[in-house]
Order: structure tokens, then C-alpha cells, then sequence
């Protein structure tokens, strides 16, 4: 009885429509937190989320090599309690790690965890569909670069300029990065 009742609560939520809620920001769709958790406890009023802390007592898990993760958990909380936990990654407006977080960007990373591990629990989940897939913007980007022109050149032109790398860019930014080196 329990596990149909997990089931149809998931499956309530993977159906409940958020069309009218999603925002664009930086390229990619997404669900506010504050959305998300509202429409959460609209289904399952007893839903509690836990904001998990490092040794420090502060939201954020370093990494080794800079930067670090947060850690959210929801749980719906209803007759029986499934929790789903979220470790996100720091990032910055264009979805790239930061290095060295201040408190406002771990607090950001806190809703976003909250927000996706929402998305665990069914709702908004096709927001992340295709996210883990590898990114393929490499071969299109040397494909459209004047003749004798590398991505690994233009990764270190772009060094010595002190210009972001290709990869921590737009789309549009590559498109302008080839321009630029079309009249060098």
C-alpha cells in the first residue's frame, strides 16, 4: 500500500504541469526553488528539506582540486518517508565551478539542490533530461575555424589574451571567438 502510494505521488508530481513557471536563464530552462517547493508541499504537505552541513558547520563541501558541492535532502514526508538527496556542485551563471564561493554563491547552490532534489521526487524532472549527456560543441567549434587554426590554438591565444577558454562560453561567444580569429 505504501509503495503505491510513493508511486502515485511520484508519478502526480512527474505529471503536474510547470509550463507557465519554468525561466530562462543563461540558455537553460529552470524551476525556481521557491516554485518548486511550493508546488512540492501543494502535493505532499508534510515534505521537510534538511540543508546538510560540512564539519565547519557551513552548507559547503570543498573539493580537492577548488571549488565544492552542497548538500540538500527532500523528504515527502507522508505515510511513508522517501527522502531524495541532492550533492550539487557551486556554479556560476554559466553552469561553470567556482573555484573560491562566497556565502551568496553556496546560498544559490542550496536552492538549486532544493530545487532539483524536488525534481527526484518527480516534479519538473524532465527540466534535467539530457543534462548528463557529454557536451559536443568541441568538433562543430573546429570544424568552423580558419584553416590552420586548432582548438588547442585558440585555447592558448586565448590564455595569453586573457580571454575565457572556449569551453567556458556561449555558444554565441564561440561564433564571435571565430570571428576574431578570422582577421587575425
Amino acid at each position: 500500500m505504501a509503495k503505491k502510494q510513493e508511486q502515485h505521488l511520484f508519478e502526480t508530481l512527474y505529471n503536474t504541469p510547470i509550463g507557465e513557471h519554468v525561466q530562462k536563464k543563461g540558455g537553460l530552462d529552470f524551476l525556481s526553488w521557491s516554485m518548486a517547493w511550493r508546488m512540492l508541499k501543494q502535493h505532499a504537505p508534510k515534505a521537510t528539506f534538511e540543508v546538510h552541513l560540512a564539519p565547519d558547520g557551513t552548507p559547503f563541501f570543498p573539493h580537492g582540486n577548488g571549488g565544492g558541492f552542497v548538500r540538500v535532502s527532500v523528504s515527502t514526508g507522508e505515510l511513508v518517508k522517501t527522502t531524495h538527496t541532492c550533492v550539487h556542485p557551486v556554479l556560476d551563471g554559466r553552469n561553470k565551478p567556482i573555484m573560491k564561493p562566497s556565502v551568496f554563491d553556496c546560498n544559490k547552490a542550496v536552492h538549486r539542490a532544493l530545487a532539483k532534489a524536488c525534481g527526484y521526487h518527480g516534479l519538473g524532472l524532465t527540466l534535467w533530461t539530457g543534462e548528463d549527456l557529454p557536451e559536443v560543441w568541441e568538433e562543430a567549434f573546429e570544424a568552423k575555424l580558419p584553416e590552420g587554426w586548432t582548438l588547442a590554438k585558440v585555447e592558448a591565444l586565448c590564455h595569453e589574451k586573457g580571454w575565457p577558454s572556449p569551453a567556458h562560453v556561449t555558444p554565441n561567444r564561440r561564433d564571435t571567438l571565430i570571428e576574431i580569429i578570422s582577421k587575425l
